[in-house]
């Protein structure tokens, strides 16, 4: 099916037999590393408050989801590892087409070099504290 930026992200992702880990606890720090990510990277399709109001989001062919309502749209939880793995992009989704936006997971296993000692552990936690950012900005 297409991907929309209205669907529940449980929705995206097929079920996964297998149970997540815990996150890292989050923390004041991982948030603002969040942010910092956020503003740098997603902020230009989802706009700087995350409603999806970007300067580019009008050149999408699609509307940028508006993040603020991901916890709205799945009774009121925080879908924590669905995000991640949006965000992280890495993971086969259940659409057809292009992917709607960026593999942050993978270009930022590009920013930071694949060569780079715990490359993979640096992508995780600038993924976790973009998703801790995220659920932040939920109504």
């Amino acid at each position: 099916f297409p991907f929309s930026p209205l669907l529940p992200f449980s929705l995206v992702y097929a079920q996964d037999t297998q149970p997540e880990p815990q996150p890292a606890p989050k923390s004041i720090k991982s948030v603002i590393e969040g942010r910092r990510t956020f503003l740098l990277h997603c902020a230009t399709c989802h706009g700087q408050s995350g409603t999806g109001n970007g300067p580019l989001a009008r050149h999408l062919g699609i509307d940028a989801a508006d993040l603020t309502a991901i916890s709205k749209k799945n009774d009121g939880r925080f879908p924590f590892w669905p995000t991640y793995r949006i965000i992280d992009g890495r993971e086969e989704l259940k659409e057809k087409g292009p992917r709607p936006m960026p593999a942050w997971g993978k270009e930022f296993l590009k920013q930071i070099g694949q060569d780079t000692p715990d490359a993979e552990e640096l992508v995780r936690e600038r993924i976790l504290s973009l998703v801790y950012y995220v659920e932040s900005l939920q109504d």
